[in-house]
């Protein structure tokens, strides 16, 4: 395998888009949004894998993600939590993290965390994670409790993210979704630089089919929070009803 690297994130920070648009310049070994990643693998099948050490795990992982004799993805902090807790001893969790300071990280934020935590609550009871899935839930409601708790996560994983990228002196390139979103071609560039491949990589913005899913409906629940954040007696009144609500516990459960 000949080139290597790593997308640090939080759900709805715009990872799938920035993926999709690496994946169509051809030259990082990036799958499609929709196709299978490491990160899938490491979110959803690292319970099932045994006997094996950290480091091997994530050169499956890397393997499941290559193309043309690369390979990139996108991880999310509880991903590589999960993995480095994997270690049996020491010299695995060193032999891991070695590793992982060898390869080039971008690391990828979202300036407005309380519309981030909107779109994840949305997505999280939708289950449509980007635009070219099918929703399977149609009825989606507003959530006091559930945004809040969305927010706070996602402030909690941005700094496991600081705390780890400077535990290990690792320093990424830094994106913030919507900047990067104002000038594809540039950040484009940007990460060819960083990655050392300047003239390998070429923004097809027009062959990239993924389209936002923020709507007149984000807004909305957006300012609605932010009005109830800001006073006491509204606050106390909308986790009320979001504790009342049938839904409140099954969409808490699947976003832990």
């Amino acid at each position: 395998m000949s080139f290597r690297f790593l997308i640090a994130t939080v759900p709805r920070s715009g990872s799938g888009f920035l993926c999709d648009l690496l994946h169509k310049t051809g030259a990082v070994g990036m799958r499609p949004a929709s196709g299978i990643h490491g990160w899938e693998y490491l979110g959803t099948h690292l319970g099932e894998v045994e006997g094996r050490t950290p480091l091997e795990i994530l050169d499956d992982a890397f393997e499941r993600s290559e193309v043309d004799g690369n390979a990139s993805f996108k991880l999310m902090w509880p991903q590589l939590a999960a993995l480095r807790a994997r270690s049996a001893d020491r010299g695995q969790r060193e032999e891991l993290e070695a590793e992982l300071k060898r390869v080039p990280w971008i690391r990828l934020r979202r300036r407005d965390r309380v519309a981030q935590a909107v779109s994840w609550a949305k997505a999280v009871q939708s289950q449509q994670w980007n635009s070219r899935n099918q929703a399977q839930a149609t009825s989606i409601q507003y959530n006091y409790v559930l945004i809040w708790r969305l927010l706070f996560k996602a402030r909690r994983y941005e700094r496991e993210w600081d705390r780890w990228f400077d535990a290990l002196q690792i320093e990424p390139l830094e994106l913030v979704y919507e900047d990067y979103v104002q000038d594809l071609p540039g950040t484009v560039r940007r990460i060819a630089r960083h990655l050392g491949r300047d003239g390998d990589l070429v923004c097809r913005r027009e062959e990239t089919n993924l389209e936002v899913q923020r709507n007149v409906e984000n807004r909305v629940w957006k300012e609605r929070f932010l009005r109830e954040h800001r006073s006491a007696p509204a606050r106390i009144a909308a986790m009320t009803r979001s504790a009342a609500s049938r839904s409140t516990w099954r969409v808490l459960w699947r976003s832990s």
